[in-house]
């Protein structure tokens, strides 16, 4: 039976190992949303640095971003909900990573302040940072200090740096915050010339993709069961293990494959048409 929603990854899901979508993608999603399944890419990316291939997938609805911080419209990029950091957790939490001499990027909820990131501190930006935010072409403003800084918006705080670095953060933010943030660090999406920069990624409690996806499903009247879950990454482990079927990329680590239903080829090896065409033949 063909599922209500399919909750879909985007990098190392939907994208392949290039950053791009392959042919043959569109069309399977065609003949899914033809069946009455709605498709919500699910993401750890903002709206702006997704909507190139949510227009060339030719989707509407509403979409999940920045790892479940936010429910947007697909179409305009508008805030349906978010998820923000409390303001005095925040603050304390910064001064703990500015005191690491590392450069803070604090996403913000777009739809209320005037850029989408703060790049907080006085070090100079990662080079993983620096073409991020170059490729996809998002607003941002610069801040040396915590000093006069509007941190009402702020949905996601995190830090880019090469691995060797993030042990004792991790350990620090956890020790510190564990029971009041989500605190996850994992390897950042980089061009080919910086694939050893490492994210530390701080969340307010609770937010994870499919805390969102519950939050839709209690809005429609609808269950866990009606939904497929695809991805790959540590972000998606909690839909994977939260859907009716749980579908995990060949790639994926073990954490998630442990909770997957289903676990396909690679996505460079075909994986994604695999899962695609089991939920068409199901």
């Amino acid at each position: 039976m063909t599922p209500g929603i399919l909750a879909i990854d985007l990098d190392g899901t939907l994208l392949n190992g290039s950053g791009a979508l392959d042919p043959e993608t569109k069309p399977l999603l065609d003949g899914i949303r033809r069946r009455g399944c709605e498709i919500v890419v699910s993401t750890g990316r903002t709206h702006s640095e997704s909507v190139r291939f949510l227009e060339a997938l030719d989707l509407d609805g509403v979409m999940i971003g920045s790892a479940g911080a936010v429910i947007s419209e697909v179409r305009t990029g508008r805030t349906i909900e978010c998820s923000v950091i409390p303001e005095g957790i925040l603050r304390g939490m910064l001064e703990g990573l500015l005191a690491h001499g590392h450069l803070i990027q604090l996403l913000q909820d777009v739809s209320s302040a005037s850029h989408e990131y703060v790049l907080l501190g006085e070090a100079s930006p990662h080079p993983a940072t620096t073409w991020w935010l170059e490729h996809h072409g998002v607003s941002h403003t610069r801040s040396n200090s915590l000093e006069g800084l509007d941190l009402s918006h702020v949905l996601r705080a995190n830090v880019i740096t090469d691995g060797r670095d993030l042990g004792g953060m991790v350990e620090e933010m956890n020790d510190a915050f564990g029971d009041a943030l989500v605190v996850r660090h994992w390897q950042a999406v980089t061009d080919v010339n910086s694939r050893d920069a490492w994210m530390l990624e701080v969340f307010d409690r609770g937010v994870d993709k499919w805390s969102a996806l519950e939050r839709l499903l209690a809005g429609r009247g609808s269950s866990s069961s009606d939904v497929v879950a695809i991805g790959d990454g540590l972000n998606d482990i909690g839909m994977i293990r939260g859907a009716g079927r749980g579908i995990a990329m060949g790639q994926a680590g073990a954490s998630l494959r442990a909770v997957a239903d289903d676990v396909v080829s690679h996505r460079d090896q075909g994986g994604l048409t695999e899962a695609l065409s089991m939920i068409l033949d199901a």
